[in-house]
């Protein structure tokens, strides 16, 4: 590339908006990471005494049939989440790239709804999921007060 088209790439990145966007994009992210953190330390510390207990527990009891299946559509239901935030993320990154390209834009918005909603099928599936097999698990004998790990 030549030098003065270097040049323009780098002013037109370094541009007031294009700044003002990353600093605010960058302030909203960070403050939500402070704004979790003790939620999170807290969170970490009660894992950290649920590992201990199950792993003192490991291979006394035996789960259920109705369990497992809970654990496994639970662990895919988590799976599809985490890839529709990258994909919303990703969805956002180009709509902010886009340059006031129309087309760009447009996809980016397609990109944004389509994951908010999958997102929200998602959560109505975990939903939906555990209040079955909660029954399942009342059904059989197994309680079915509290949802499934």
């Amino acid at each position: 590339m030549e030098p003065n088209k270097i040049f323009k790439s780098v002013k037109q990145i370094l541009s007031a908006s294009n700044f003002v966007r990353f600093f605010a994009i960058s302030a909203i992210l960070f403050g939500t990471a402070l704004a979790f953190a003790p939620a999170t330390h807290a969170g970490l510390a009660e894992m950290s005494s649920g590992l201990k207990t199950a792993a003192g527990d490991l291979g006394k009891t035996e789960q259920t049939a109705p369990q497992i299946v809970g654990n496994l559509i639970n662990s895919v239901l988590t799976l599809v989440g985490v890839l529709l935030l990258v994909y919303l993320i990703w969805a956002g990154f180009l709509w902010m790239t886009a340059g006031g390209d129309e087309g760009k834009v447009k996809q980016a918005t397609t990109m944004i709804r389509n994951a908010i909603i999958g997102i929200f099928i998602i959560g109505l599936s975990f939903v939906i999921s555990n209040e079955i097999l909660n029954a399942l698990l009342a059904g059989l004998g197994g309680g079915g007060t509290s949802s499934i790990p």
